[in-house]
């Protein structure tokens, strides 16, 4: 009986291709017999080993080379990294106990699995306590060897091929920097950028890059293994739950580090069908029932899985693969997000509805109509995702936005609200066409328009209603300029609706064009019956002049109310309607606006005998002069006969008017009501 050592020293390769060293703190443990035969099957030394305390097994730490080992050419810290690679795969302690006693321990049944393995699990299962043979111990211990063998060939190859990078053309070291960026997944004015670099230090990046490549074959598993022990762990059920919860943390940082071919491989290699699967299972299993004792394992295995996804989605061939028509991803995210929206708002669900949210706003934004890639038109991906909203919707009997409305209503994180509304800000960014000249475009701008205020009234029939007085107070800059973009959108096409109305009131000016047009739209459908209400309870109306007049100036304030609403969205249906508009002020103010209406004529009126009586005020003293002149020389004859007399002064000027009694025209003073 051997125990552990307290402190152990493990030596990794990380994504850099460098070594590192990190120290664990190891639980004092005693191996049994048995589990000291199955660590040192493969030629190890038991001491070096840690013994997990969670899943009573054994775990692979830094080991010591057998003398079969030297002269592989291979360095010894590269020998527990290979060495950990396979036994992480398949430990050899409790093989059985992990496939739920259903794989068979004889050789035939195990070489039978496809997995590039199979060979070594039929070497660790021979070397489990049943029959162990010196010629398999010795087997188990060279296939391992020869692994590493085949290692140090390649890293004795790399040597040339570095040595070689010298002796490359520049045109032959810009194609291969070109594929090295493209590998990294780098575009856009980063990749011009980089390509613009001198060619020494692209010659020094090549030359890294092919290191780092070798260095990496030996820590990188292939795409193929992940995808068939994904198979193997769905194939599992029930019993598989706790493996799969460590495989998908594996997987999701493997998708974040691999480059770009990699991430290909694994898709083609059905990967992402697995991923879907793996969804769609959990979020059949939140639907179905409630289970509080997994739930929050559940849900970290749906964010894993969404976090796989958005690696995926981060490259040109993840892409391919996910937008195609018959993926459902789309349907899987849908559902991830009305399952996690549903939920109280617990740390696990809310970043599980940051993580949804942020990969949806990421594949909506991406084009407006089309994606295209590789020369293949595939799936719109806003239709996609309404689509799948309102199969959603459907299924739960609800609005189809119900699940995005739901983040922004019962969120506590702001982060969540942000992206929930940065999600529907791009759901409505419906854009009109660039030349709206034609007769195409001017449908196509008309079609544009319809669509984003029917989904703006959507969004706020599903509950965006209760969130205005929230929004409206919000002081977070980053959700308060979200909200702005909303309101800023939702002006402009309320402006938009106001020139429809004028255009509308040029276009029919007679009350029979317009019931004719209205007529034939409601034809044959339920609301042809409303409209036929409508007019029989205008039929009602008295006959006074007066109060006819102010019924129907009523009821056109009412109806402008609800057909222009200032928030420019349908009225909320859920209750009844209320006028922001007091009715009596409404009244008093046509009442008013007749009264000063007279007024101003009253005005006017006098303000034109005002001047009239000026300008007769004038001509009346310019004659008055004449007569003065007249008058003076009639004087003067009267005194001297010998002066001559003067000629008489000619006046036709009417008489003034004298206004006693009010016009007839207008109303008096007295009649005037007050106020």
């Amino acid at each position: 009986m051997r125990r552990t050592r307290d402190f152990e020293s493990d030596e990794y390769l990380n994504t850099a291709g460098q070594y590192e060293t990190r120290s664990r703190r190891k639980k004092f443990h005693t191996l049994t017999g048995d589990e000291q035969n199955e660590c040192t099957s493969s030629g190890y030394t038991a001491c070096s080993l840690n013994y997990d305390m969670a899943s009573k097994k054994p775990v692979c730490m830094k080991r010591h080379l057998d003398s079969d080992t030297q002269g592989s050419g291979i360095s010894k810290r590269q020998i527990p990294q290979r060495a950990r690679r396979l036994l992480d795969l398949f430990p050899k302690s409790g093989i059985s106990e992990r496939w739920g006693g259903k794989l068979p321990k004889s050789a035939d049944g195990i070489k039978n699995i496809p997995s590039p393995t199979g060979q070594f699990l039929q070497n660790a299962s021979s070397a489990s306590g049943h029959g162990v043979t010196k010629q398999n111990e010795t087997r188990g211990k060279f296939r391992i060897i020869d692994s590493i063998s085949s290692t140090s060939q390649t890293l004795n190859g790399s040597e040339a091929m570095r040595g070689s990078v010298t002796q490359m053309t520049d045109e032959e070291v810009d194609a291969a920097f070109k594929e090295l960026l493209e590998q990294m997944n780098i575009k856009g004015e980063k990749l011009r950028a980089l390509l613009s670099r001198d060619m020494a230090k692209k010659r020094q990046m090549v030359s890294q890059s092919l290191k780092l490549n070798v260095a990496a074959q030996v820590a990188t598993k292939h795409p193929l293994d992940f995808v068939q022990r994904m198979e193997r762990v769905l194939n599992l059920r029930e019993d598989g739950r706790g493996f799969l919860k460590d495989f998908m943390k594996e997987m999701k940082v493997q998708l974040s580090v691999e480059k770009v071919d990699w991430i290909a491989e694994f898709g083609n290699q059905g990967g992402i069908r697995y991923i879907l699967l793996i969804m769609k299972r959990l979020v059949d299993t939140f639907r179905k029932s409630e289970m509080p004792e997994q739930e929050e394992d559940n849900a970290s295995l749906l964010f894993d899985s969404v976090k796989c996804l958005k690696s995926i989605v981060n490259t040109w061939p993840g892409m391919d693969l996910c937008f195609k028509k018959d993926s459902k991803m789309f349907a899987c995210l849908v559902g991830t997000l009305t399952v996690a929206s549903r939920k109280p708002p617990l740390d696990f669900w809310e970043m599980l509805k940051f993580e949804t949210l942020s990969l949806l706003t990421v594949v909506a934004f991406i084009n407006d109509d089309q994606f295209e890639v590789r020369g293949q038109v595939l799936v719109s991906l806003r239709d996609a995702l309404l689509n799948e909203l309102t199969e959603e919707g459907r299924k739960r009997g609800c609005e189809r936005f119900k699940s995005i409305v739901d983040c922004i209503k019962k969120s506590k994180r702001l982060d969540v609200v942000k992206k929930a509304l940065m999600l529907v800000n791009i759901i409505l960014d419906v854009r009109d066409p660039d030349d709206t000249s034609t007769e195409e475009g001017k449908a196509e701008a008309d079609e544009a328009w319809q669509m984003r205020m029917h989904w703006r009234s959507e969004f706020m029939r599903a509950g965006l209603y209760d969130c205005v007085e929230f929004l409206e107070s919000c002081s977070v800059e980053s959700v308060k300029a979200q909200y702005d973009t909303f309101c800023h959108n939702k002006e402009a096409d309320f402006s938009e609706l106001i020139q429809r109305f004028e255009l509308i009131k040029g276009e029919y000016e007679d009350p029979e064009s317009c019931f004719a047009l209205l007529h034939s739209s409601v034809k044959n459908s339920k609301a042809e019956g409303c409209l036929l209400s409508i007019l029989q309870h205008l039929l009602l109306i008295t006959d006074d002049f007066v109060v006819r007049f102010n019924y129907f100036r009523l009821i056109e304030n009412c109806i402008s109310e609800i057909v222009l609403p200032k928030n420019c969205v349908d009225p909320d249906f859920r209750g009844k309607f209320e006028f922001t508009q007091d009715i009596f002020q409404t009244v008093d103010s046509y009442e008013e606006n007749e009264v000063i209406q007279q007024l101003n004529k009253r005005l006017e009126y006098a303000t034109q005998l005002k001047n009239e009586a000026l300008a007769k005020q004038s001509q009346y003293f310019m004659k008055m002069n004449e007569f003065s002149e007249e008058i003076k020389g009639l004087r003067k004859h009267i005194d001297d006969p010998s002066a001559p007399v003067p000629e008489p002064t000619p006046c036709a000027l009417p008489p003034p008017k004298i206004i006693a009694e009010p016009t007839p025209e207008l109303p008096s003073a007295t009649s005037v009501p007050g106020p």
